[in-house]
């Protein structure tokens, strides 16, 4: 089987050559012959044959593939990494028919869930800054993670114990001393 990754890869180039025809060729063929239960994948070539269709103004086609995407977006999970990026663009398509609460609604939706990802790159940061031994990046991503702790007034404690654990492994009393009575307000 063709590895739908890279052929989705080459649709995107003819896409961004406005060489549609040939674009919207290979997202049929990735439609025919992809799982619709991975429903990432999926959805992602519907979002990019709808953005043709819609800049074809073929405006039919490009709801018909719309309804498809809102019926599928239900099944991702919430923890997926690209979910913020899917209501991105969902909420792109809705700003193209002029829905602009439903654009709203998604653009605020992936804002939210972008944010709650951040935690997921501090936390990988942690990592190679502490096997770097690189401080002053990590009083950073201290700064940053109770930057980010205070406007949302929640975040994943692990970050904050893995913090407090690494500011305890080098000794710097002061900085665990800030992270906890932090963690007192938000946690």
């Amino acid at each position: 089987m063709l590895n739908s990754y890279l052929i989705g890869q080459k649709a995107v180039c003819f896409q961004y050559l406005k060489e549609y025809q040939k674009s919207l060729d290979i997202y049929d063929r990735i439609l025919s012959c992809i799982d619709k239960k991975d429903y990432e994948k999926y959805i992602i070539t519907l979002i990019n044959a709808t953005e043709i269709y819609i800049e074809l103004k073929e405006y039919d086609k490009s709801k018909q593939y719309l309804n498809i995407i809102l019926n599928n977006m239900i099944n991702i999970n919430e923890e997926n990494k690209y979910l913020a990026g899917l209501y991105f663009e969902l909420g792109k398509i809705f700003k193209c028919f002029k829905y602009f609460n439903k654009s709203e609604k998604c653009l605020l939706t992936s804002l939210s869930l972008a944010k709650k990802q951040a935690q997921y790159f501090f936390s990988e940061l942690i990592y190679i800054y502490t096997f770097t031994n690189n401080l002053q990046k990590i009083t950073n991503i201290k700064n940053e993670v109770s930057i980010l702790i205070s406007k949302q007034e929640k975040t994943d404690n692990k970050l904050i114990y893995k913090l407090i654990d690494l500011y305890l492994k080098i000794g710097n009393i002061e900085s665990t001393r800030e992270l906890i009575s932090f963690g007192e307000k938000f946690i």
